[in-house]
């Protein structure tokens, strides 16, 4: 069970740079996986939980490559350019 919700997820993460939220299809997700629509249903009950899913995930790999950008050694700026640089 935790891998299909897994595959779905990682199917999400590479459909979603070039569909975004609203071009983000069930169907192509659970495609991409190699499951069907309804396990898709099963394991987030809609789009919109799977979405909430994904992007916190999305969002908290962002937040801690910046928190890794932002306490590395060396004076302020650096690490400013550090940051910005990973957004």
């Amino acid at each position: 069970s935790q891998n299909l919700d897994q595959a779905l997820l990682a199917s999400g993460r590479a459909l979603f740079p070039e569909a975004g939220c609203a071009g983000l299809a069930v169907r192509a997700v659970a495609e991409h996986a190699g499951v069907t629509p309804a396990m898709f249903h099963y394991h987030f009950g809609s789009k919109e939980e799977f979405l909430r899913t994904l992007l916190q995930r999305l969002y908290d790999e962002m937040w801690a490559s910046l928190e890794g950008s932002a306490v590395r050694e060396g004076p302020p700026l650096v690490r400013l350019r550090a940051a910005l640089g990973t957004m």
